[in-house]
């Protein structure tokens, strides 16, 4: 599972990338504006990009990833 909480209006975004590929991406998620992607990967090395959905915004964020 993957996380991301913006603070100061912070509208975030992750995408996970594996070999140049979009494997996953998350906006919203139910409840909020915050993403959080639940996803079952393959063994390997992967790509986590935490943005904004504009590109423009600033703020901060806390990111989380766990296993489940």
């Amino acid at each position: 599972m993957i996380s991301m909480v913006g603070s100061g209006g912070l509208d975030g975004m992750v995408t996970l990338m594996r070999d140049g590929e979009e494997v996953a991406k998350q906006d919203d998620s139910d409840s909020s504006l915050d993403p959080s992607l639940e996803v079952e990967l393959d063994a390997g090395r992967y790509v986590l990009l935490a943005h904004s959905f504009d590109s423009n915004a600033t703020g901060g964020y806390r990111l989380l990833a766990r296993r489940k």
